[in-house]
């Protein structure tokens, strides 16, 4: 599948930014359970938490999940999803970056 690479991503983010092992989180910070959109969507919730506890956070935060979780649900392609997934991570990784 052309979107491991993403979910590989994903998955190292969690755990650097989780400071957990792969299957962590019982079980979801692993590359093959991050096609599944809930654990995608659950990992990425887990990964802002900390980061949503700050209130100047909350709605920049907000913002980046409503927009993220309205593409990740969308019906695409399989050739589409995979952008929306590569974008979806860049938008992430360059939030962490102001977050932090």
């Amino acid at each position: 599948m052309g979107n491991d690479n993403v979910y590989k991503k994903v998955e190292k983010l969690a755990m650097k930014e989780l400071n957990a092992e792969r299957g962590g989180l019982a079980g979801l910070i692993n590359y093959e359970a991050l096609e599944n959109k809930n654990v995608l969507t659950t990992v990425i919730f887990s990964i802002l938490s900390r980061y949503y506890v700050d209130r100047n956070n909350q709605e920049i935060i907000d913002a980046f999940l409503d927009d993220s979780f309205n593409q990740i649900y969308k019906d695409f392609g399989e050739f589409s999803y995979r952008h929306v997934l590569e974008k979806v991570l860049s938008d992430l990784e360059g939030l962490l970056e102001k977050l932090n």
